[in-house]
């Protein structure tokens, strides 16, 4: 996608790579899909992982920092396991396109307003990264009716009470009166807190790596095989 974007020999790259001009096809169309479709897009209209002022690039940036390879290989060796092993693939159909449209990289975490979407994406997500590393944030748990509560307590079952933490009144939104529960779903890094420290010493930013890492190897795994998921 590189070489064929920036005008490169990517020709010879697929004899190298033995890639068919169909596979290649393929994935091209998956690639502008992400780029031009309403539903990969902000609110705005632009793409959610490149930068604004790039009109042509097909990848977003990956960080270059060595832990987040290892975990972009963590993810796509057990992503493998888990799609070769399974027989329905709804619930992987579904993780991929809720990280790619309701992932806030700048934010770090990703948005959850019903019950099944993040119990779905939880069965499949604790698989890809360490559970230690997933916190949730829970909105508006106390206002909630009480079948409510019992869904989401249901649905949130498989992450440590210890990991969550419950705030009462939707403030993010300035909206008190918001009766329904909402979930943000993050992930921690281990090397953050030293990004962080040598911030002034780097002119690498630090882009909430975490949840932006998730997001990025689902924008691979739908260039790879968009037409099986949809």
């Amino acid at each position: 996608m590189e070489a064929y974007t920036e005008k490169g020999d990517y020709e010879y790259l697929m004899h190298i790579y033995d890639v068919s001009q169909d596979t290649f096809e393929k994935w091209l169309y998956n690639a502008q899909q992400l780029r031009r479709a309403s539903e990969f897009q902000t609110t705005k209209g632009n793409p959610r992982l490149f930068d604004p002022n790039n009109k042509h690039s097909l990848l977003p940036v990956k960080d270059r920092y060595g832990d987040d390879r290892k975990n972009m290989i963590r993810m796509t060796d057990k992503f493998r396991d888990i799609y070769k092993g399974s027989n329905d693939k709804g619930a992987i159909n579904k993780f991929v396109f809720h990280t790619l449209i309701n992932a806030q990289p700048s934010k770090n975490f990703i948005i959850f307003k019903h019950p099944a979407d993040i119990y779905n994406y939880l069965e499949i997500v604790c698989q890809l990264v360490y559970k230690k590393d997933i916190s949730l944030k829970v909105y508006n748990y106390e206002q909630a009716s009480e079948a409510d509560q019992t869904s989401w307590n249901l649905a949130l079952k498989t992450i440590p009470r210890s990991q969550m933490e419950f705030n009462e009144l939707d403030y993010a939104k300035g909206r008190s009166y918001q009766k329904k529960i909402r979930a943000e779903l993050s992930l921690t890094s281990q090397t953050q807190p030293i990004r962080i420290e040598n911030r002034l010493d780097s002119n690498i930013p630090i882009s909430q790596w975490s949840v932006r890492t998730l997001q990025i190897f689902c924008h691979y795994v739908y260039i790879m095989i968009g037409e099986k998921l949809n």
